[in-house]
């Protein structure tokens, strides 16, 4: 019982709404890494129309600004470079290489150490390609975010057309394989930029339950309207009309932050722990899923896929509080601090 009420303690200082939405998002990269078959399809779309940039959107919220460049580049290379090579150097020797040794074979080992090398998301943990792109991110934000609001606003609107030119125009798969970080980090600019003004609003206060349900359901209508014109739509795969990307993603991140403040008046042990260990539960879940997937055939629609994403999500519970105790440094140094009484 004093272990829960340390706990709620600790919940106090964290913004409890973020921490919701940071874990209905890596259910919904759970739910999009999934197997979908014919109509249901369209559910995979919808999700993956913006549940990576609201990630960078709540990165964004949480970014604190710093003076020092030097210490800046420190604490994001140990939170977020140091985890990324971690984990993929953990699934690569602890998955994948047991299986090169028992069929003495080693053909994609250099494939793979390149992907490593270059963040790309066939590394074996393929998911924490998002690590080395925030981290990009959050070089260029250290300059932008020092200049004035014009000036955020005109990067905002050019990095993203350079990258839709390259990945679209171009279309080069050598420049997508070598550059995909890069250029994914251009797309990410504006969700990073408006999470980190959008701090400076109170939402709980502004957005009362009523207008938050109001809002909500006009997202997703909007939303799904969207991506039945887009098709599949991601971070640098901009669907059938690119211009159209980013109204679907910012109405998609709009869509899950109304979500998220109607419980933001709930705080849950499990929720915070989850939250704090969104980096483990982005390498591990893919592993977890092709286990499930030997013991029995998946699902291909979307409401048993919600159901296995949930379960993959909790399961790695306990792994995550482990970590937190005694292997911090895999999730950046994310150890949950409790200010004893």
């Amino acid at each position: 019982m004093a272990n829960i009420d340390l706990y709620f303690k600790m919940a106090e200082q964290r913004i409890n709404w973020v921490d919701w939405a940071k874990v209905i998002t890596i259910i919904l990269v759970v739910f999009g890494h999934c197997s979908f078959w014919g109509e249901a399809v369209f559910f995979q779309n919808l999700v993956y129309s913006f549940h990576v940039p609201l990630f960078f959107l709540l990165s964004g919220y949480l970014h604190k600004d710093s003076s020092d460049f030097k210490s800046y580049i420190s604490k994001n290379v140990k939170s977020l470079v140091v985890p990324y090579l971690l984990l993929n150097i953990l699934v690569l020797c602890c998955v994948i290489l047991p299986g090169m040794i028992l069929h003495n074979n080693f053909m994609h080992f250099e494939y793979y150490i390149t992907c490593i090398l270059i963040g790309y998301g066939h590394a074996p943990a393929g998911p924490c390609w998002f690590l080395v792109c925030l981290f990009l991110v959050k070089i260029y934000a250290y300059a932008i975010l020092k200049s004035k609001l014009p000036l955020q606003i005109a990067v905002m609107v050019v990095a993203p057309l350079i990258a839709i030119f390259v990945l679209v125009v171009v279309s080069n798969e050598s420049v997508n394989f070598l550059l995909s970080n890069p250029l994914y980090s251009f797309c990410a600019i504006p969700f990073f930029i408006v999470g980190y003004h959008l701090k400076k609003v109170d939402l709980p206060t502004i957005l009362t339950r009523r207008l938050a349900v109001f809002i909500a359901l006009v997202a997703l209508a909007f939303l799904v309207a969207l991506n039945e014109v887009q098709g599949f739509a991601g971070l640098g795969a901009f669907g059938r009309y690119p211009l159209l990307y980013y109204p679907a993603a910012f109405i998609g991140c709009i869509l899950v932050i109304c979500v998220c403040l109607l419980l933001n008046n709930k705080q849950n042990k499990m929720i915070i722990t989850l939250s704090s260990g969104t980096i483990l539960i982005l390498a591990l879940h893919p592993v977890l899923y092709k286990i499930f997937a030997k013991f029995g055939q998946m699902p291909h629609s979307a409401l048993p896929n919600i159901v296995v994403s949930i379960l993959i999500t909790i399961l790695l519970y306990y792994p995550i509080v482990i970590v937190q105790k005694y292997i911090p440094v895999l999730i950046g140094r994310r150890k949950i601090k409790i200010n004893q009484p």
